[in-house]
């Protein structure tokens, strides 16, 4: 109905002003954006309202580039803005939350499985310089 298609103008609005900020903001056309860069975009007077018009809190935004430099490489490339600020809008979506509990899950099942593994290694080595020990008292 009207409602959504209301609401795809407004997306199809708000992806094409990312896409003209995220241009403004790679200034060296490496289809990438470094943190410097982000920062610096994320302080300019027209992010700071076009993020107001998406009510999207810039301080949450400002913390967006760490999050979306998933790989640790200072960098991220369009679709990776694009997709971050879009998911800043309003509260998380259920399925949202959902993603979150099942990989904090994945993660706590995997980091006890390396607990364990690590205790394992750390008794097998106890156990080998206990008797290497013990052959040097004799």
């Amino acid at each position: 109905g009207a409602l959504k298609t209301a609401k795809q103008h407004e997306e199809a609005f708000m992806v094409e002003r990312l896409h003209e900020l995220f241009e403004k903001t790679d200034v060296y056309r490496t289809g990438r954006i470094n943190t410097e860069q982000f920062r610096e975009r994320f302080n300019s007077p027209d992010m700071r309202e076009y993020l107001e018009q998406m009510n999207v809190n810039p301080e949450e935004a400002a913390s967006l580039f760490h999050l979306l430099d998933a790989d640790g490489s200072g960098s991220i490339d369009y679709d990776e803005f694009v997709g971050g600020c879009m998911r800043l809008r309003g509260a998380a979506k259920a399925i949202d939350m959902i993603v979150v509990l099942h990989e904090s899950r994945l993660f706590a099942r995997n980091m006890d499985k390396f607990v364990h593994r690590v205790e394992q290694h750390q008794a097998w080595v106890e156990r080998r310089l206990g008797g290497e020990s013990r052959k040097s008292l004799d």
